[in-house]
């Protein structure tokens, strides 16, 4: 099979559990993250405004950022600030990442025929790439890592047919996306003709690395990651990121066992990745999220594993049954990940609801729900959840009810748990407070 052919099957394979992801979800307002990457993207500044806020305000580079930016320049989509955001802005700036990881499924099929799998096990690889629900989920947001499940597949193609320009360009725009590319382009670099690409791209990142890294953030950076790795809540964590990645923990690493044991029948310069899995897979716990970047190694490693397999049993139905696994799991995958998308998103889908209802207040549980509600409802009054019940009638932004009555939030304000409940889309919910004593019940 001709290379292009294979990149646009591999990329149609990866576009089309994206696409039902996409239409099955259309209009979900943004969740916190997802709301401060708008901001930079559809808010009336230029692309330099952009750089200097990112670099005061956000602990990430800035291509992510200036990449929306310019989508949304294209598109057509601004925000008048003063008046409620674009009618489906949402979905216009969601088709970058949908698009940049359908691509990414492409080059996952051309490094597969790269390391020697034969095209019909390159198309697999790409196919379990596009169904991940990690990859359904995460990697429709509105951030960076739906642009990552681009550039690492690309930079796993360039490096596997010795494409070095293009290896070292891919790497330089990884790092200026996400400080996670580092490992992986340093992983890479223990082959001898990746190094020198890799030092130009390293070297390249050097200006923002030098204005952005002060130790303040690299410390709290490196805290946050030991603190959850030492925390009680650890294993709960860790199982919260293993279900975002697979759509359950089983499920997750079955999908990481597969990944590590291709890599290891590959054989190869590939065998210095385990660890780098093992590193995000720890990284996860610190931020579930963290785990998507995983998601091309699984297929990679799947991918190649299942070449082996077929050419160690030639007679057995190696194909055919790997291709029913992955369309059960396919029908598995995409329920979870859109399951996952609303949770994440109720945050999102209770700050539009406080917004399109009439009220003068508002109150939010944190600075992040605040964040959300101002962006959805640019009228009301917004207020951060005093420890004392308010004198003033209004909507609450807050966890949802069986949240407030965890042990975890048992610190919470007693009047809170008082507020009435008129909508619940997930973790977060609405409230009805009717003032000091008057509660909301």
């Amino acid at each position: 099979m001709e290379p292009r052919a294979l990149f646009l099957l591999g990329a149609l394979l990866a576009l089309l559990p994206r696409l039902s992801a996409f239409f099955a979800l259309r209009g979900l307002p943004f969740w916190f993250d997802e709301v401060w990457t708008a901001q930079f993207a559809t808010f009336p500044s230029s692309f330099l405004a952009v750089v200097e806020r990112v670099a005061r305000e956000d602990l990430h580079p800035p291509l992510g950022y200036l990449a929306y930016k310019a989508w949304a320049l294209l598109l057509g989509v601004r925000d008048p600030v003063v008046a409620p955001p674009p009618e489906g802005h949402e979905d216009l700036l969601r088709l970058l990442p949908l698009l940049a990881g359908s691509l990414g499924g492409g080059f996952i099929a051309l490094a597969l025929r790269a390391l020697g799998a034969r095209p019909a096990f390159a198309l697999l690889g790409a196919a379990l790439f596009g169904v991940v629900p990690g990859a359904l989920s995460v990697g429709l947001e509105v951030r960076q890592y739906g642009l990552l499940l681009l550039l690492f597949p690309l930079l796993l193609w360039a490096w596997a047919e010795g494409r070095w320009r293009l290896f070292g360009a891919a790497g330089a725009l990884a790092l200026y996306t996400h400080y996670l590319s580092l490992p992986l382009l340093l992983g890479l670099a223990l082959r001898r003709e990746a190094r020198r690409p890799v030092l130009l791209a390293l070297l390249f990142f050097l200006p923002w690395a030098l204005f952005a890294f002060s130790l303040q953030r690299k410390t709290s950076a490196a805290s946050a990651v030991l603190s959850a790795l030492s925390s009680p809540g650890f294993v709960s964590t860790l199982a919260w990121a293993l279900a975002e990645l697979g759509g359950a923990p089983i499920a997750a690493l079955l999908l990481l066992a597969l990944g590590a044991l291709g890599l290891l029948v590959g054989r190869g310069p590939l065998l210095h990745h385990l660890p780098l899995l093992a590193a995000f897979f720890l990284l996860s716990s610190a931020s579930p999220r963290y785990g998507v970047l995983l998601v091309p190694f699984v297929a990679l490693g799947a991918g190649l594993l299942l070449e082996a397999a077929g050419r160690r049993f030639p007679k057995a139905p190696v194909f055919p049954l790997a291709l029913a696994l992955l369309a059960l799991y396919a029908a598995f995958a995409l329920p979870k990940a859109l399951e996952a998308r609303v949770n994440t998103a109720s945050m999102g889908l209770a700050a539009a609801f406080i917004g399109s209802v009439p009220g003068e207040r508002a109150y939010a549980w944190n600075s992040s729900a605040g964040y959300t509600l101002r962006y959805y409802d640019r009228k009301k009054e917004v207020r951060l959840v005093p420890p004392e019940p308010p004198e003033e009638p209004g909507f609450l932004l807050a966890p949802a009810p069986s949240l407030l009555a965890s042990p975890g939030l048992r610190h919470a304000p007693s009047w809170a748990r008082e507020a009435q409940p008129v909508y619940v889309p997930g973790g977060w919910a609405v409230y009805l407070w009717g003032g000091k004593g008057r509660g909301g019940r």
